[in-house]
Formats: structure tokens, C-alpha cells, sequence
């Protein structure tokens, strides 16, 4: 989810730099031209600060990004924070997640270079190796009739294998996923790292630096009744 704080700054930002923009491009249109009609400055004015502002938001807000969102299958309430893992000494496997991997509409410039790094073969891993479960694959899409979801018993997680970016913002992959509890502490909030990873690891260093990733889960936990 987003937090509401940095929406409310970001719009700021954008009203700051125009402001900024108008401030600055109005004296010196009017010094560089005199002779043009003031209705002719505001407008040349204005066409200059929507230019710079679009430049600065592809520049600041821009980025490429990668978006995982969780559910719980056949739940509307959204997950806020954490994966809580039910499971019981009868049944150890917990419920069934959906996952998410898309993305998300952004600044063109952004989306543009996203597709460029997907053109290198990424990889997405979702890793929660502090916990004593075992991962499983419920359903996923296949390309060339593999999964593009695999679960990941070493990290107790999953690996995506990303591909091509798709043509627009939007969904990208999806999968149904679950786990079955070994050991791990009832409640004990474990972190979920999501990682970009390449075998080139100067790849790996531009991925971590250059592409941001966002959830609505960092936390896992596994709640025994």
C-alpha cells in the first residue's frame, strides 16, 4: 500500500517546482523578449514550466520498479505488512496465497528502461530463509511449458523468472502459493527480502541500485492453533 505521506509530498515537490519554474522563466522571457505581447510570454511560459516539470518527473518519480502484492485466495481484505501462515498439528500446510508481480505505470522514461534490464534475463527471489517451511507452487502460468513461478526450498521462498517486461504497465506474473510449516516459531515475525538477481554480479549491483521493488508484505509469520 501506499503511504499516503509520500503522495502528499510528492505533489508538493511538483508544485514547488513549477512555482520555481514560473518564478524564473517569467522575468527572463520577458528580459529576452520584450517586444512579444505579454498573453504570448505566459504562454511560452507555461509550455516551458510543463517541460521541465515532465523532465524532472521522469528524472524523480521515474524509475523502473517491480511491484509484489499478496493476497489471501478467496479473500477481498487486502494484506497489510505480513504473510500470516495458518496451520494447525492436523493439517500443516497453511491456506493458499495468491502472488502478484507486475509493473507499475510510472514515468515513461522509466518503464522504458525496465523493459532494457528485462532484455538481460532476471530473476525475481522472494526469500524468507529464517523460516523452517517448505514452499509450494499451487498454480502458476508456464512459458514454453515451464512455470515462470517455481518455489525455492533453500529459501524457503520463491524465484520468478521475469522474461520480457510486458508491452504496457500491468500485471506481469502471477502465481497460487502456499507453505507447510517444519518448525517455525509460532508468531515470530521473520523478514521477506525480494531480491533482483543475474549471474552477472555487476548486474546484480546495477539491479539493486537502479530498480526499486515495493510489497504490501515484508513479514512472515506462521500462527499454529
Amino acid at each position: 500500500m501506499k503511504n499516503p505521506f509520500f503522495g502528499v509530498l510528492s505533489e508538493a515537490a511538483k508544485v514547488a517546482v513549477a512555482v520555481w519554474v514560473v518564478l524564473w522563466a517569467e522575468p527572463f522571457l520577458e528580459s529576452s523578449m520584450p517586444s512579444i505581447d505579454a498573453g504570448w510570454r505566459y504562454l511560452l511560459s507555461a509550455i516551458f514550466t510543463a517541460v521541465v516539470l515532465e523532465v524532472l518527473l521522469q528524472i524523480v518519480f521515474g524509475w523502473p520498479r517491480v511491484d509484489v502484492q499478496w493476497g489471501v485466495k478467496g479473500e477481498d481484505a487486502p494484506i497489510a505488512n505480513a504473510l500470516v501462515a495458518r496451520v494447525t498439528k492436523r493439517k500443516p500446510d497453511s491456506q493458499v496465497f495468491s502472488l502478484r508481480i507486475s509493473a507499475p505505470s510510472g514515468g515513461w522514461l522509466g518503464y522504458q528502461i525496465l523493459k532494457l534490464w528485462m532484455l538481460i534475463g532476471v530473476k525475481l527471489q522472494i526469500r524468507i530463509e529464517r523460516a523452517s517451511v517448505v514452499p509450494s507452487v499451487e498454480n502458476s502460468p508456464k512459458v514454453n511449458g515451464l512455470p515462470t513461478v517455481k518455489s525455492d526450498d533453500e529459501s524457503k521462498g520463491f524465484c520468478i523468472d521475469l522474461g520480457r517486461a510486458p508491452r504496457r504497465p500491468g500485471q506481469w506474473h502471477w502465481a497460487e502459493v502456499s507453505w507447510r510449516d517444519e518448525a517455525t516459531p509460532n508468531g515470530i515475525e521473520i523478514n521477506i527480502d525480494y531480491v533482483l538477481h543475474h549471474k552477472n554480479a555487476i548486474l546484480r549491483s546495477l539491479l539493486f541500485i537502479f530498480v526499486r521493488k515495493s510489497s504490501n508484505a515484508r513479514h512472515f509469520q506462521v500462527v499454529g492453533t
